[in-house]
């Protein structure tokens, strides 16, 4: 099965090739259920989606591969494991509700500001967000 087929993941199948990587079912399985996300997913969200395809391990291994080739990005929401979502999206950041656990994309970054402020040249940054959900708030009204 070629990835290069999925008309969702172009690009993927060239990118494993260049890293020395087959692209097997269970692989393909994984950037599927990345790419059909609207939020990162955990490796225990990955499994839950295509368990019937592979294993954990092979999650485990083709997450930390795909990390290492730019394939996907690693988030840390500071939950105390990864979550993981595709590369090459815009810059952007994470909010995650700490009631329902609802994440958001944010589409907005303040790395410009802070260069200005500071006169830093920032190479990296994360900034991820955590707070109470419109949702959530309406239910506590």
């Amino acid at each position: 099965m070629q990835i290069s087929r999925n008309k969702k993941l172009p690009g993927i199948n060239i990118k494993l090739n260049e890293c020395g990587l087959k692209a097997t079912l269970p692989r393909i399985k994984v950037v599927e259920a990345l790419q059909n996300s609207k939020k990162p997913l955990s490796a225990a969200e990955i499994y839950k989606l295509t368990k019937k395809y592979t294993d954990r391990a092979s999650i485990y291994r083709s997450l930390r591969v795909f990390t290492e080739c730019g394939i996907t990005d690693e988030i840390n929401l500071n939950e105390g494991f990864l979550r993981y979502e595709i590369s090459g999206k815009k810059h952007h950041h994470h909010i995650k509700c700490d009631n329902c656990g609802a994440i958001k994309c944010i589409d907005i970054c303040i790395k410009l500001d802070v260069e200005k402020l500071t006169g830093y040249r920032i190479n990296k940054h994360s900034i991820e967000f955590n707070g109470v959900c419109p949702n959530c708030l309406k239910n506590y009204s």
